[in-house]
């Protein structure tokens, strides 16, 4: 991934934030609420203007970004007369507010779907066990591998579809015999996968054990997906969007509760996911896009301090007790959930980089 692929995904991944903001920042203006504030990144003023009564400013550091709406944080000094502060407004309307970040990133989910389905696009097709590409100067171009070669065996092990490939290889020795179907003559191709070893920073200091990883270096057969008409793309985008946010909701339980494998991402891995989605084109930058968005949807409203979610439990518990929660009390919760919340975001950042 070259500097220009970097910035590129920079862009795209402040969007995500962008428009997450922008949910809160709309709504908040609808219902009359001063904003004093949108910032695109944080840290120093770089550059800005004034537009009613908000202040648009893009910030130092090209990560994140927030809206200030006048009275949300502990520290504003609001007038409890002041009908632009938000504490002073409803409990619904303050709601809708905190609620909409997140919406906006399922919209723009949706947005990213309707368009892949409008346009057309190409998918990886992984039921069958069929060579699609074979990477320049990888360990299948030097065995002989050919695309459209349909790969019965590896090491003994019989696969069936694409994604038995990586396991068979990663769980091999030296070479391994690769037998395949070419033009409808069964043959065996002698392969010596590439070792990639992993010797980060981290793992010198701490003397760690270097990890490897065995590959042949091809990727999966793709099919096209012929672009359809405004309505059945609309259709097709606002299904797609429910299943692929149901099948994350179950990811993240079966993260949670442990019955499967998993690590959560930091932001230089996704950064690298977005430059590789570059290269295979803007279908592929959608799909990445829109299912980052869901992830950002789902992660805001889990009810932890700082997040959205953590902000609507406390306006759910207002709506029951009928008065809001001691604004000290919730800004510490708010605080000691941040730095946490931070602290994570910094390790897997970290991990991500030199693990």
């Amino acid at each position: 991934m070259n500097t220009q692929q970097i910035i590129v995904a920079i862009l795209f991944l402040q969007i995500l934030i962008v428009i997450h903001e922008y949910g809160h920042y709309w709504f908040a203006k609808r219902f009359g609420m001063r904003v004093s504030r949108f910032s695109v990144g944080f840290g120093p003023k770089l550059f800005g203007f004034k537009r009613q009564g908000t202040e648009f400013v893009i910030s130092a550091i090209p990560f994140g970004g927030y809206v200030q709406i006048d009275g949300m944080s502990a520290q504003d000094d609001i007038d409890p007369k002041d009908p632009a502060a938000y504490p002073n407004k409803p409990m619904w309307q303050r709601f809708l507010v905190v609620l909409m970040g997140p919406v906006a990133n399922l919209v723009l989910a949706f947005v990213c779907y309707w368009l892949m389905f409008g346009a057309g696009f190409d998918r990886p097709v992984f039921d069958k066990a069929v060579v699609g590409n074979v990477r320049a100067g990888g360990a299948a171009e030097r065995a002989g591998l050919q695309a459209g070669d349909a790969i019965t065996q590896i090491a003994g092990k019989t696969i069936v579809t694409f994604e038995d490939i990586p396991a068979a290889v990663q769980g091999s020795e030296g070479e391994i015999d690769v037998a395949i179907v070419r033009a409808g003559q069964a043959q065996t191709l002698r392969v010596n996968p590439d070792v990639q070893m992993s010797s980060s920073v981290l793992r010198k200091v701490f003397r760690l054990d270097q990890k490897s990883s065995r590959a042949l270096g091809i990727e999966a057969p793709t099919e096209h997906v012929a672009g359809v008409g405004f309505g059945t793309a609309l259709v097709q985008g606002a299904a797609h969007t429910v299943e692929k946010t149901y099948g994350t909701l179950q990811a993240f339980g079966s993260l949670i509760t442990g019955q499967a494998k998993g690590r959560l991402t930091g932001l230089p891995g996704i950064v690298k996911l977005l430059g590789g989605s570059i290269e295979r084109g803007f279908s592929a930058v959608l799909a990445l896009m829109a299912i980052l968005s869901i992830n950002l949807f789902l992660f805001n409203l889990f009810p932890v301090p700082a997040l959205d979610g953590g902000r609507l439990i406390f306006l759910g518990l207002e709506g029951v007790r009928r008065k809001p929660v001691s604004v000290k009390v919730e800004s510490v919760v708010h605080a000691v959930g941040f730095v946490l919340l931070f602290g994570l975001i910094l390790f897997v950042s970290v991990r991500d980089l030199f693990v």
